[in-house]
């Protein structure tokens, strides 16, 4: 899977913002709270789902290497 861009439309602290990824390796860097986590976050839930109060989504994100 390549992911291409992102477009985030309201996510934490990013709102209506587009970001480009042209290159296979993507450095996400910048100063404490930029907002380097919520996109990591942000992309897992959209592969994994979104979680809530009541569930988790730790049991879809692969906890060995395989």
């Amino acid at each position: 899977m390549n992911i291409k861009s992102l477009t985030i439309y309201g996510y934490g602290k990013w709102i209506d913002q587009r970001i480009p990824i042209d290159h296979k390796l993507q450095v996400i860097y910048g100063p404490n709270e930029a907002g380097k986590s919520t996109i990591i976050d942000f992309i897992e839930s959209m592969l994994f789902g979104f979680q809530n109060k009541k569930t988790s989504r730790s049991w879809a994100i692969p906890t060995k290497n395989l």
